[in-house]
């Protein structure tokens, strides 16, 4: 403790903790702690990450330059969620879904070329006095570069958003069906029962269809400074 950018740390003591990833070692050792996937500290400090305002703008600089890369260019993070009563577990079809647009300064989608992978390896992180000392650059830049990842972003929405449906009728529809069915030969299936299976379905593609993409973090990429 004291030495992290959060004043709490999700599952920290006062006295700090001494942890490990190995099973082997936290069975011979009581007093180090095992952490899992499952451990509250480990999902407690990954909620913490994704809810953290930090790195969510980022500037880097090519340190290995792919041929012909624009002298600029955005990656936008988006992440497509939808706002629904946890009782539809509508994210049984649409969890948060991250979509990635990487655009030039004119705009053009060049997320394939342009892989997450490639800017991780290939870029290093810059100080943001580069854009302090030249602010027209963001004024000029920033806003339609954003809008045209934005745009790409809400193409690649649909495509996703339509799988979802289509997904949520593959496995909702047929409950309906199978109470229809069992009302020729079970008097007991009473009709409100069907109505609720189809009223169900409705519910959940409607809140999937109101899906929202939310701009989680920006990456603009330079030249490498001469």
């Amino acid at each position: 403790p004291g030495q992290m950018f959060t004043d709490v740390f999700p599952g920290l003591p006062d006295e700090g903790a001494t942890v490990t990833f190995s099973r082997e070692l936290a069975l011979g050792r009581e007093d180090i702690g095992f952490l899992t996937w499952d451990h509250p500290m480990v999902r407690g400090s990954m909620d913490l990450i994704l809810s953290s305002e930090k790195g969510n703008s980022v500037i880097a600089v090519w340190t290995k330059e792919p041929a012909e890369v624009p002298p600029i260019v955005v990656e936008a993070i988006f992440v497509l969620e939808c706002v629904a009563p946890a009782k539809l577990h509508v994210d049984r079809f649409l969890p948060p879904t991250p979509v990635r647009m990487v655009v030039d300064m004119t705009g053009n989608n060049l997320s394939d070329q342009i892989s997450h992978d490639l800017i991780n390896r290939s870029t290093r992180d810059e100080e943001s006095f580069r854009l302090e000392q030249n602010p027209e650059l963001l004024r000029a830049l920033m806003p339609g570069m954003l809008q045209g990842a934005r745009e790409h972003a809400r193409a690649r929405k649909s495509s996703i958003l339509e799988a979802a449906v289509a997904e949520a009728h593959a496995q909702l529809d047929g409950e309906a069906e199978r109470l229809k069915d069992l009302l020729q030969v079970n008097p007991n299936v009473r009709e409100e029962e069907i109505e609720i299976a189809e009223r169900h379905v409705h519910e959940v593609t409607k809140r999937i269809a109101k899906a929202h993409l939310r701009l989680d973090a920006v990456r603009m990429v330079l030249h490498t400074p001469k």
